[in-house]
């Protein structure tokens, strides 16, 4: 019986998040819609690993991940910068910052989330 270790030597896995559980305050705080608040989610869970620090996944494949269209995840991502929650590398990868991070990852439980 083959090991991970053996299965993961002879196949390249991809990964991809699994699910995005939506947290309603920040969608109403910051203007979200569904789809880029799940864009945002995404690009999260694929950066902020130690050994891929950057999301570098493109954005054809995000959408059809959460099924829409490569317009909406740019106009997501364009969101995402103008707002602050996600940053881009001179490379154009993607990750989400500390504004991110504190407002949904670390939400309060007030109902007054500055």
């Amino acid at each position: 019986m083959k090991g991970i270790g053996d299965i993961a030597s002879q196949k390249k896995f991809r990964l991809r998040p699994r699910y995005t559980t939506i947290h309603w305050p920040i969608v109403e705080k910051f203007n979200l819609t569904s789809h880029d608040y799940a864009v945002f989610d995404s690009i999260h869970k694929l950066s902020h690993r130690p050994e891929h620090p950057w999301c570098t996944e493109s954005k054809d494949r995000i959408g059809e991940w959460i099924k829409c269209s490569r317009r909406t995840v740019f106009n997501a991502i364009d969101k995402g910068l103008e707002l602050g929650l996600i940053e881009k590398n001179d490379r154009g990868d993607l990750r989400s910052t500390e504004k991110w991070i504190q407002q949904v990852e670390l939400y309060s439980t007030d109902e007054n989330i500055d």
